[in-house]
Formats: C-alpha cells, structure tokens, sequence
C-alpha cells in the first residue's frame, strides 16, 4: 500500500509512483472519456460508410447480409481489391452484422478514452502529474482535432479513434522493448502478435510509424535491443500485409481529396491548427538549435528518452503524406495532429513539474469545466439530430414512394465546433448505400416540403414534354420557373430541380456505376447579390407524389440560399 514511507526509500528525483487517490482520479478521467464519447457515438445515426461498407458485404455474397466464415472471407478477398485491407475495417463489418449499437459505441467510447490515457503516458514526465497531463491532452485533442466532416460516424471512428488507441499502445510496448523491459515469453509472444495487428490496423497510421522506427534504428546504428527488433519486425509485416491491397494503390492513384472540389482557406485551416501548433513548437526548436549552446541541449533531451526521436519522425512522415496526397482530407490530418501533439507535449512536458500544485489543481479544474460544458452541448445537439433522422425513418417507412418531404437543415451551431455528424441525407455515400442496404423497390431520398405540391404537368414542363414555351404562371411558388444558366435548372418554391438524367460515376477502380446521387458543381448567383462560384453541390434523384423521376439539387454548404438569379456548371 501506498504512504510517505514509500518516498524516504526512493533516491533523490526518483519517479514517485502515484497514491491511490492519484490512481482513482487517472482511472475517473479515463472511465468520463469513455462514458462521454460512447454516449456521443451512440447519439450518431448510421451514415455514410455505415451502410457502405455494408453494402460491399452483400455486393461480395451475391446479396446476403448475413454474416458466416465463408462470407466474411470473401468480403475480405473483395475489399482488398476495390478498396483497402485495414484490420479497423474488417472489425467494423462484422461488428456491424451482428451487435447493437451501443456495443459499437462503447468500442468507440473505450478508443478515445485509450487514445487519450495512452498520451498522456507517452508524454508525462513524472508519474505523480498524470492526471494534469490527462486533462491537458484530453482538452487538446477535444478544442484543436479536426473532429468536422462525420468524424464520429462509426466507420469513420473505427478507422480514427481505434488505430489512435492502438498505434500509442503499440508505442508505449516499443518504450517497453527498447529497453528489454518485456518480462516473460508469453508477454513478448502477446506483444508480436499485437504489434502485427497494430501494424495492419490502418496503414495511414503504420507506415508513419514505421518511418519513425526506421528513423531510430539509423540514429542508433542498428544497436538496439532483441525485443525492439521482435516487435518492430512484427509491426513491419502487419504494415506490410495492409499495404498489399490492390484497391489501395487503385484509390491513391484516383483520389487526392475528401470531397467534390477543395475545401476553403478558412476550414482548411481549422483541420490544422493542432498540426500547425505542433510544427510550431518544433520551428522554435530548430532556432534554437542554431545557437551553439542549444545543439548539446536538444542532442542531450532527445537521447535520453528514444521515444521522442521516434514521435518526431513519425510526425514529420504524416505531414509529408498529408501535404503530398490528401490535403483537404480531415482524417489524414488527424493522424498529423495525433503524433504532433504527443510530441508538442513531449516538448512542454517540464511545465507540468515546475508549476506548483495549486496553479495545476486549478488549471485541471478549469480544463474539465470546459471539456464537461462542451460536450454536454455537442451530444444535446447530437441527440436533436438522431431525433430527427429516427423522425425520418419513419416517414420512410410510411412513404409510397420512399421519398419523405421535408425541409431538411444541414447547419449546426458553431459551438459544437461542428463535431456533431449531420447531413445524412446530403451525403452521396449515405444515399448510396442506404438505397443498397435497404432495398425494397422504392427510391429512398429526402427532399424539401414544397416539392410536395409537385403535380404530373409540372414535371411535363420540366421534362419540355408539355410543348408550352412559357410556364402558366411566373411565380416560382406555384410553377416551376426556368432559370438562365447552363445548369438547366428550374425553382420551385425554395428548391431547385431538373429533369431526370442518367448520373454515372466513375469509381478508382476505372469502373463507371450509375448512381440516384452524384456531386456536382454550380456556379450560383443569388438575388440578393451575392455569389458562389465552383460551389459543391448534391443532385438527388427522387420520385414525385405522382411516382414520376426528377433531380432535386442541393448545394452543400447551408449559406447558399435563394431566390436564384441563375444557376451555371458543370459536372465534376
């Protein structure tokens, strides 16, 4: 048991080990991440590749969503074709078969609460200030990480929090065989087969680390220990197995963003202030190295702890990916701001032993007050979505036609740093794959209330099957009104429409697929003067009251509203 004995028996500047209230406190925070971000995933509706991934499944068995042995291995056989061979992937797929929610949930919820536990160890100095370190990196992570953009669709957790949580587990075990810390067979056995996993997780994870590894075998001439070498070589061939895929190469060779056209300045920005704070501590540093005095300094601090030289060439790996292949992605910048803010707090770490306790009691205080406020908004705004997507389902189930009329608002307060995923239904991935997964001979889609009104001479007219040259009437909110363009729109109410068209994609594997949704991009001029030049937008197949076919497009940013001047574009 704990006492002050304990410290008399301890040499000077020895690593005092925690009390069991320190303990207690380090395993509350940890079990509060947990609860906090298992209650938000649970709030998420499926989306996107919820469904996609579920799709593939039965694209790959002839149609069945059962999950067996034989099935299962020929989803992994195809995906690796078409698309990648992450191990996150294939967890989820079968996952989402056969459990409920909220067990998906509570893996996404014991990632996070992993992901952050396992900074802080990475990165605290002493034992005895962990659980300041824990709130810092828990604050971090929340207030700076590019959340935006479904980061916590389940998927999209399972290939974000989950490869987090295990890449810094897989970190901490390499500090451990660095060391020849690893104490039995059995554990350094456990350890390889973990370390394979790890590196097969997600390779936009693995191969950063292994940039880092390798980094560190060069500097230390080779001479490392057994160990290292057991569970680097294990990692390596995980890392291997996962970049094997086809369908990997055949999407990095096609896709260089996440989205129909680039992101703006201002969001471009908000997915890299993590990364961009950390390359600025790192900036400092490099100065500082300059000075004669501060090169033995820096040498000396990265020596006597290897892991820090490894964190930083993985960091600097993943910003090199970044910037070379996926930009506007928020995922692989993710992965840049996990490994720079694990080093940036390597680098900050002596703050945390010369602050005296009270300024670090309060600064924890205040940290957590913050972190509890913004979740408890963000999961509120959450829950209001998942209300409305239930809401939908429902009148979907209720519909002729698979077609629900309603006026769907894809904004979000700002508070929630636009954490809370929504938009579900202008999202052609969702779309997609929900169409697929729940197949009924109906067209499933979700369309403004005034499209409602929508009778069989309107979509005469806007087919020009009804050979009048001028609508009966000019008032967009009793007949469609064609606007001048190249788009070949028409408003109606507040919604813009066209006549039905075959939408084809072409998909990386060079393949064209017909789809009921696709992007496009628009040119809008807006009544009141304003302009969005190259705005992404979303172009909805759906069926009218009267069951007829017609293109509902949506533009995908929540500013861009009507009444419409003209509407120009083309598709991308």
């Amino acid at each position: 048991m704990f006492s002050e004995k304990l410290y008399e028996t301890l040499p000077p500047g020895a690593d005092r080990p925690l009390s069991p209230g320190g303990r207690l406190v380090c395993w509350a925070l940890v079990l509060l991440a947990a609860l906090t971000y298992a209650l938000f995933s649970l709030h998420v509706p499926y989306i996107g590749d919820d469904y996609a991934l579920v799709a593939d499944y039965m694209t790959a068995n002839g149609g069945s969503g059962n999950l067996t042995a034989a099935g299962f291995l020929k989803f992994v056989s195809c995906f690796r074709e078409i698309d990648n061979g992450r191990l996150d992937n294939f967890i989820f797929i079968v996952m989402r078969l056969v459990c409920a929610k909220w067990l998906l949930a509570a893996v996404v919820g014991l990632s996070a609460s992993v992901m952050i536990w396992a900074a802080a160890r990475l990165v605290s100095p002493v034992r005895r200030v962990l659980p300041f370190v824990i709130m810092a990196v828990w604050g971090w992570i929340a207030f700076t990480f590019p959340w935006r953009g479904d980061g916590m669709g389940v998927d999209n957790s399972f290939n974000m929090l989950l490869p987090s949580a295990v890449s810094l587990l897989f970190l901490l075990l390499v500090r451990k065989a660095v060391r020849n810390a690893i104490g039995s067979a059995a554990a350094l056995t456990g350890g390889c087969v973990f370390a394979f996993c790890a590196g097969w997780i997600h390779e936009g994870y693995s191969m950063p680390v292994c940039c880092g590894l390798g980094l560190l075998a060069l500097l230390r001439r080779f001479r490392l220990s057994w160990q290292f070498w057991a569970v680097a070589l294990c990692y390596l061939a995980g890392t291997l197995y996962a970049v094997s895929a086809p369908g990997l190469w055949l999407r990095l060779a096609a896709v260089h963003t996440d989205g129909p056209a680039a992101v703006n300045l201002k969001t471009q920005l908000s997915l890299m202030i993590s990364t961009v704070t950390a390359l600025a501590v790192t900036l400092v540093i490099g100065l500082g190295v300059l000075a004669r005095h501060w090169w033995r300094i820096v040498g000396a601090w990265f020596s006597a702890e290897p892991l820090r030289i490894t964190v930083a060439g993985i960091f600097f790996a993943s910003v090199v990916v970044a910037f070379s292949t996926a930009f506007c992605n928020a995922r692989v910048w993710w992965i840049c701001s996990l490994f720079g803010t694990v080093f940036m707090f390597q680098v900050i770490a002596p703050v945390f032993q010369n602050l005296s306790r009270r300024v670090l009691v309060c600064a924890a205080a205040l940290a957590f007050a913050l972190i509890a406020a913004f979740y408890a908004n963000v999961i509120r705004v959450q829950k209001s979505i998942s209300d409305e997507e239930t809401s939908i389902r429902q009148a979907m189930a209720e519909s002729d036609y698979g077609t629900v009329y309603r006026d769907y608002d894809i904004a979000i307060p700002k508070t929630t740093l636009l954490h809370p995923v929504n938009a579900h239904w202008r999202n052609v991935l969702h779309i997609t794959g929900y169409n697929i997964v729940m197949a009924d001979g109906r067209l499933f889609s979700v369309v403004p209330e005034c499209l409602s009104g929508l009778t069989d001479g309107m979509a005469d007219f806007i087919e020009g099957k009804s050979g009048a040259s001028v609508p009966p009437s000019d008032d967009p909110e009793k007949w469609p009104q064609p606007l001048p363009g190249s788009a070949g729109l028409f408003a109606f109410g507040n919604a813009l429409l066209k006549a039905d068209e075959v939408l084809v994609e072409r998909l990386w594997t060079g393949d064209d697929a017909e789809r009921d949704c696709m992007y496009e991009t628009y040119d809008y001029l807006c009544s009141d003067g304003r302009r969005f030049d190259r705005m992404p937008s979303i172009v909805i197949r759906f069926l009218s009251p009267t069951g007829r076919r017609l293109l509902y497009v949506a533009p995908a940013h929540a500013k861009v509203t009507g009444p419409y001047v003209s509407v120009s574009g083309h598709r991308e």
